[in-house]
């Protein structure tokens, strides 16, 4: 509330002072126009004066709170001798609504305070840090050359002022507020932006009464204007300069853009605040100056008599207004000057940065959206839905034909409002057709009390032409349509989320203040602070203490030291480009002597190649400070080293902090030519952007967008160190999920990272060792894939034009949660989970879980793999899902293959449908491997869900307990179910057992997993095996063992298995007498490789392989034994060969002869074998060669049975 105090303290403070002037000045344009622009005059006063005092070397701390008192008592005593009047009646509802948008739009100050930071962009951050430096210093003052290496980041900004003459009003407005309150810039930045958008709304109030009537239009003005979402935005993005511009081009327009009272009185007021306009923005100039060339053009045509005088009004302004600048005049110009190039140089940036179609940071402005937007239906940054943004822009379209033929009415009335319009409207096609999309951006905020002005007249036409009652539900309507947008803009600010329009997460709400700790001794600072924000929030707070930034210098865009040569050159050549830039010598007596001659700090830009990487531009390591205390953001909020933090860290709000020696394999981001930083001009290459949430966790976790490189230094590395990174594809959208599996760790060498598949990933790699140059650390993330901006579909009339911009300019390979360093041991000792079922929240559960190629909501693609916790022979794996519903599945089905610890198990065909896959663990381990490929994957949804999947999971245990209650449901179409006799629930199994299997119409398998316990009193267990009446088996399994049996079923028919032991014994602390343990029973959807693999063939006929794999693959050798039969003539066996460059030699021996084939590549071969009713026959391939396998698969293989088949 303190705060919201403030900032109507501040208005009404300001209003004060403004009135006394315009009382003093009796400008005579009306009383309530003298109120409407009585605040932007205060402040045009304030900021004249309070420029003039600093650049004579004055700290605001020192004038500021005695300039406050002498202006309010000097007010004061206008006040008593002009005693103007004040209509209270007719100015609350103004009032009210200036308050009412405080609440609307600045809501979040009740919530946070001082601490509110908003958005947290870069420009606040240097409006701030500038502040400071005019808090404490005067406009000329030269830095240290100590300071500007880490003692006083403030100091870098005389670079900005001092040399580069920017303008300087709204960091000198944010000074004075600070030397009021003793707040730090940062906490008054926002009171202080809201309280000059107020002062926007009253001088849109002083545009629309500028003949002292329509007061009814510019309260229902001020009313939508405090309601436009561009309006708000413009405040929450904290373009401070702007909302402070913007206010003074409305108030000079309502004195320069008419002939009324041209007396010299007004010309001081024109004077003030002109002068004010060239030190707070001079940006907004050019639209004066053409509206002034335009109005007089017009008074020629229709008021020639008033031309004279007007012109020499005009000219009387700007002597004036030249006056009062004095030597600021040179800041005036130049910015001019370096905003015109710079707009331009914006869009020439393609050659510099080999980026396609320009540098497009704001593409929304070059798309249909943008119609809308401009009327605030639609919020800055959306792509969409049909049909309601299709809606919009029709509806958009029809209000911007209406306001440009509302601009020539207004133009038509010699309303000032409509003069700079007619210079705004055309401007903006041109810049359209340009593709200029910053200037775009900008002038539709510009633009805005325009915008709301017209549409006020339009809505006051209503009511006067209906009735005000329909007039105003119009208007009702149209508020209600923009208030989402304002609220997409006003929650963004609260900064609890990442992305999009916020820069910071977690500022506001935890705060950004620090204070270095007396109980600790360290010689400086260091801190591996990756964003641009945080870090010079950061820098505030550790002045006078050596502080230095290891992921990059955050200053090189603003200590330009080149314009030193420029402006001690006695003729600069710039080039062909830069004439107009040479023009600004002319100006160079404006400045001081210091300036011109003395001595200057030098400023070295970090170098961003990788080898020259010396670090002693922004690491203290040089210095004989001893230890040092390190700062970073708090682990939650930070990019990087979630999975290995560290322990023993100290925090205050945001940051986290402890001495430099405790730290071991801290990972820290270099900036450089390879992986430069988001805040750069080589964005279009970026490592890596601003956090935001994962759509898909509701905002609960939180990735960022990544580019193909990141750059790490790592500190006090230990030996044997792995790299864990977390990373996703799946936001990139259709055709773009699969995951990079060249990707690789840069070190000592080059090592793999274990990607599979499509979709997320956690993934460990394997021991590395980074590269050392000068005694430091490094390692780089290549993921080795090309980054490529994510297609945001167009739908609608979005494909009007403009479908050539990418709605989201970011290259980027993937999302990435987390990358870090962990230690050997610490890899080993991962928590890893047993089970895993609730995606995707599972996922960030069990961070200790390593696992590729799973989407994060459960679908699951060709190829995956999880490494979970341990496991012992005896446990069963159990793998739950569903084949989605889709024809291909329906009618070919699917085969899987699990593999446990990289051994394949039984490849297993599976159609639509739910399915519950258990598999005998038979070894122990500490880390149990799940490896699966299905046979292919389909695109689930062409509209909505263009992924190819190839099952959803529901489930994947290890499990101790045995349950086979589930086993007696399982039915066929019919509803007949298996019988189970002599079978407990638990397992055990009698001495004598049956199963009684009902009629499938496919072939089938039934799978029996058996253990013998080490702890029974038999020696082994011999179990004989029965099928349909037949022998089939005999199993002997010494104690302590397991086995598994496979009993092929007859199709269309019931089959009956009977198991039968030697011996029984009784279980401990059970009174039962059991002869085995069933540890699981399932029927197998076996697949064609794995039936063939095994000897079986669907008919029935049964005959001997060796060597084979489930899966078809060979390992230099097989052989095939067939017994003799009647029913078939010929054997049919086809071949494959390993994917090799060249063509592989295969040896074939079969009735007693020998040859050679050659197998090609993508050809399948195929051997006909014929078969004898009498004997058997045997065929046997082999091969010189084998070849390792895909990842994941460690076998080495030469080729691949496809097909056996009999004729």
């Amino acid at each position: 509330m303190i705060a919201i105090l403030l900032v109507i303290g501040l208005f009404l403070y300001l209003t004060f002072i403004g009135q006394a002037v315009v009382s003093a000045l009796k400008p005579r344009q009306g009383l309530l126009w003298s109120w409407f622009i009585a605040p932007t005059v205060g402040l045009a006063l304030l900021v004249s004066i309070m420029t003039r005092l600093n650049v004579w070397g004055i700290p605001v701390r020192t004038f500021g709170p005695w300039l406050t008192v002498a202006l309010g008592l000097a007010a004061a005593a206008v006040f008593v001798w002009r005693r103007p009047k004040l209509p209270w009646r007719k100015l609350a509802p103004f009032f009210l609504i200036v308050c009412g948008y405080l609440l609307y739009t600045g809501w979040p100050l009740l919530r946070f305070g001082f601490n509110w930071i908003s958005y947290g962009n870069d420009d606040m951050a240097n409006y701030c840090l500038a502040a400071d430096r005019f808090l404490n210093h005067g406009y000329y003052d030269i830095p240290l050359q100590t300071q500007l290496e880490g003692s006083d980041y403030a100091q870098h900004y005389w670079y900005m002022h001092a040399l580069q003459q920017i303008r300087p009003g709204s960091e000198l407005t944010v000074s004075w507020v600070s030397s009021l309150t003793g707040l730090n810039p940062h906490e008054v930045f926002m009171p202080a932006i809201l309280m000059l958008s107020m002062l926007q709304i009253f001088a849109l109030g002083a545009a629309a009464v500028y003949r002292g009537r329509h007061r009814k239009i510019a309260l229902l003005g001020c009313a939508l204007f405090a309601m436009s979402p561009l309006f708000g935005l413009g405040t929450l993005y904290q373009l401070i300069a702007q909302v402070g511009g913007i206010a003074l081009l409305l108030a000079t327009s309502s004195v320069l853009l008419t002939t009324r009272s041209l007396n010299p009185r007004k010309l001081v007021l024109a004077g003030i605040l002109t002068c004010c306009l060239g030190i707070l923005y001079p940006e907004v100039s050019p639209f004066v100056a053409l509206s002034i060339l335009l109005f007089a053009v017009r008074l020629r045509y229709t008021a020639t008599a008033k031309l004279k005088g007007y012109a020499l009004f005009i000219v009387g302004a700007a002597v004036l207004t030249f006056l009062f600048l004095g030597t600021s005049t040179y800041e005036f110009v130049n910015t001019l000057v370096m905003q015109s190039v710079g707009s331009a140089g914006l869009g020439a940036m393609t050659e510099i940065n080999d980026q396609a179609g320009g540098l497009v940071l704001f593409p929304w402005t070059l798309v249909p959206s943008f119609i809308p937007m401009l009327v605030g239906l639609h919020p800055f940054g959306v792509v969409g839905i049909d049909p309601l943004i299709s809606i919009q822009i029709v509806v958009g379209s029809v209000l911007l034909v209406y306001l440009l033929a509302r601009a020539f009415s207004n133009v038509m009335q010699n309303s000032p409002v409509g003069y700079l319009a007619a210079v705004m409207f055309p401007l903006g096609f041109f810049l359209f057709f340009k593709g200029q999309d910053f200037g775009l951006f900008k002038l539709a905020m510009f633009a805005q009390p325009v915008v709301t002005l017209f549409l006020a007249q339009g809505f006051a036409w209503l009511m006067a032409r209906y009735s005000p009652r329909k007039g105003a539900v119009v208007m009702g309507i149209y508020i209600a349509c923009t208030i989402p947008s304002h609220v997409y803009y006003s929650y963004a600010s609260l900064g609890t989320y990442g992305g999009g329009l916020t820069e910071v997460v977690g500022a506001s709400e935890l705060g950004v203040r620090f204070t270095p700790p007396k109980d600790l001794k360290y010689g400086g600072i260091e801190s591996d602070i990756s964003n641009v924000v945080t870090a010079k929030m950061l820098s505030q707070y550790t002045q006078g203490i050596d502080t230095r930034f290891l992921s990059r210098s955050y200053m090189d865009n603003i200590a330009n030291i080149a314009v030193l040569k420029f402006l001690r050159t006695p003729d600069p050549d710039l080039g062909p480009q830069a004439r107009i830039i040479e023009k600004l010598a002319m100006l160079r007596f404006l400045l001081p002597d210091e300036l011109m001659k003395g001595d200057v700090p030098d400023y070295r830009v970090m170098s961003i190649q990788k080898l020259d990487n010396n670090w002693t531009e922004t690491s203290s390591r040089h210095l004989s400070y001893g230890d040092r205390l390190f700062v970073a953001v708090r682990a939650d909020l930070d990019h990087f080293n979630k999975a290995n933090p560290g322990t023993g860290w100290r925090y205050e709000n945001m940051y986290q902090y402890k001495l430099e020696s405790e730290l071991k394999d801290r990972l820290v981001f270099i900036h450089s030519e390879l992986s430069p930083h988001y805040y750069s001009s080589a964005r279009f290459k970026a490592a890596f952007f601003q956090r935001e949430p994962e759509p898909i966790t509701h905002k609960k976790v939180y990735f960022h967008g990544t580019g193909r490189y990141n750059l790490f230094q790592i500190i006090h590395p230990s030996p044997k160190l792995r790299v864990m990174i977390d990373f996703t594809c799946t936001s990139l959208g259709y055709g773009r999920s699969k995951l990079p599996d060249h990707a690789v760790v840069i070190g000592e060498d080059d090592y793999k990272l274990p990607f599979v598949g499509h979709g997320s990933a956690r993934v460990v790699s394997p021991i590395i060792k980074p590269e050392y140059f000068e005694q430091q650390a490094y390692i780089t993330v290549d993921f080795n894939e090309k980054a490529a901006p994510i297609a945001k579909e167009k739908t609608g009339l979005m494909r009007l034009y403009g479908n050539k911009y990418n709605l989201d300019d970011r290259r980027l390979v993937g999302f990435t949660r987390d990358i870090s360093v962990i230690t050997d041991e610490q890899y080993q000792a991962l928590p890893r989970p047993t089970r895993i079922s609730s995606f995707p929240w599972d996922l960030s559960k069990y961070p200790g879980l390593e696992y590729s190629g799973l989407f994060e909501d459960g679908w699951i693609g060709q190829d995956a793999y999880f490494k979970m916790g341990p496991s012992h022979p005896g446990q069963v794996l159990t793998f739950k899902g569903f084949v989605p519903d889709l024809p291909e599945f329906q009618k070919d089905g699917v085969d899987l293959t699990v593999s446990i610890n990289d051994k394949p198990t039984e490849v297993v065909h599976l159609k639509s449908g739910e399915f519950k896959l258990t598999r005998l663990i038979t070894e122990a381990t500490n880390i149990t491997s799940i490896s699966m490929h299905f046979s292919g994957a389909r695109v689930y949804d062409e509209k909505e869900d263009k992924r190819s999947v190839s099952a959803f999971v529901r489930e994947i245990a290890i499990d101790d307990q045995t349950d086979l209650s589930g086993f007696g449901q399982l039915a066929n179409p019919k509803g007949e179910k298996a019988t189970l006799t002599g079978m407990d629930e638990d397992g055990w199994l009698a001495q004598k057992a049956s199963i009684a299997t009902p009629a499938f119409d496919d072939f089938k398998v039934l799978k029996l997993d058996f253990e013998m316990p080490g702890w029974a009193s038999l020696p082994k267990a011999t179990v004989r095996v029965s099928l349909n009446g037949k022998p089939y088996e005999t199993l002997n399994i010494p104690k302590a063992n397991y086995r598994t049996l496979y009993l092929p079923l007859i199709p269309a028919t019931k089959n009956d298995v009977q198991l039968e032991a030697d011996g029984v014994f009784t279980i401990t602390g059970d009174t039962r007498e059991r002869s085995l343990l069933v540890k699981n029973i399932s029927f197998e959807n076996v697949s064609r490789s794995d039936l063939f693999a095994r000897g079986w063939h669907p008919s029935g006929y049964r005959f001997g392989i060796d060597r084979a794999d489930t899966d078809g693959w060979v390992d230099r050798r097989v052989s095939f034994t067939f017994p003799a039969t009647e029913r078939f003539r010929k054997a049919y066996v086809e071949v494959v060969r390993f994917p090799a460059r060249s063509d592989l030699p295969l040896t074939v021996e079969a009735a007693g002869k020998i040859e050679t084939r050659s197998l090609q590549l993508d050809k399948t071969e195929r051997f006909v074998v014929p078969l004898s009713d009498v004997e058997e026959t045997k065929l046997a391939l082999s091969a010189d060669q084998s070849y390792p396998l895909a990842s994941p698969d460690t076998r080495s293989r030469s080729f691949r049975i496809v097909n056996i088949d009999f004729e």
